[in-house]
């Protein structure tokens, strides 16, 4: 086990000395949900880059959160036996903007500022500083399981953002819409940027390792989209949209393989839509299922 892991365990441990009862917060998830949607959105990543990096942010996050709260089975941080009397706000801001610093160094001074003023309304808890430090220390975990490390040139910068924020903002309405804590929401968030990224990541491989093999290349895009669509009728049922959601992504030269395969255009999309809802069925599945008490 990391050495990190048991240093964050042991400073939340701390906490419950320290720390009051954590009464009522403001919706950190939320709020730096909407800011990590800008900041890739800003930084005009390559598809798969800018799908990672809000992964990594909602997963942390949500590990952050249910570390305090100790209400679902994590997946990248040990499991916290019972909740702790910390203010879960303030490891939820600390987690995202870590990672989002990590990600986007040259806007850490702008990002440093958004903790600050997520934190101000609550500065006067005595476990504020320590719970910032836990969020850290989980979202480095997190962040070293999750990001990846590629030796291959830099992806050039996009002209527009490969994210489409109309599609994000229609889930959040959605999840807004529903009562749900923000664990919940967190875990949501958690299970659909993840299976997007996976499902993403699984369609650009198959006919880049092995060019010459006589199979359909998925459309990634259409991967994703089904990933997506898989993860919210498995948690919500058919209480979902009446309309289907436009692409959560736009594709680039990053994103998707030619269609220069055996079949067509429709096989294609056929073959994303069989990954893609498979992808996401098994994330909502197998991550951040309910403790066994």
């Amino acid at each position: 086990m990391p050495r990190i892991t048991w240093r964050a365990i042991a400073i939340a441990a701390a906490a419950l000395v320290l720390a009051p009862a954590a009464g009522a917060r403001a919706d950190a998830v939320a709020d730096w949900n909407r800011i990590a949607l800008n900041s890739v959105l800003e930084s005009r990543q390559s598809t798969p880059e800018a799908l990672n990096t809000l992964a990594t942010v909602h997963a942390a996050m949500f590990e952050s959160l249910n570390f305090v709260e100790a209400r679902y089975m994590p997946r990248y941080v040990v499991e916290q036996p019972s909740p702790l009397a910390m203010p879960g706000d303030a490891a939820v801001a600390a987690a995202a903007q870590y990672v989002l610093a990590e990600a986007y160094p040259d806007r850490r001074v702008a990002l440093d500022k958004e903790l600050h003023a997520s934190l101000e309304p609550i500065d006067g808890d005595r476990a504020v500083s320590t719970t910032e430090i836990v969020g850290r220390n989980l979202a480095t975990i997190v962040w070293i399981a999750r990001a990846r490390a590629s030796s291959a040139p830099a992806a050039p910068i996009r002209a527009a953002p490969a994210i489409n924020p109309q599609t994000w903002d229609r889930i959040v309405d959605l999840v807004a819409g529903k009562s749900l804590r923000p664990i919940e929401k967190a875990r949501i968030y958690a299970l659909i940027s993840i299976a997007a990224d996976e499902s993403m990541t699984a369609a650009s491989r198959i006919g880049r390792t092995s060019p010459q093999a006589r199979a359909t290349r998925p459309c990634a895009p259409c991967a994703v989209q089904a990933a997506v669509d898989a993860v919210l009728r498995l948690e919500f049922g058919s209480d979902g949209f009446a309309d289907s959601l436009p692409s959560l992504v736009y594709p680039d030269s990053q994103a998707i393989v030619q269609v220069n395969f055996v079949g067509g255009p429709d096989d294609s999309v056929a073959a994303g839509e069989q990954l893609g809802a498979r992808i996401g069925r098994h994330v909502s599945r197998t991550f951040y299922g309910p403790r066994n008490e």
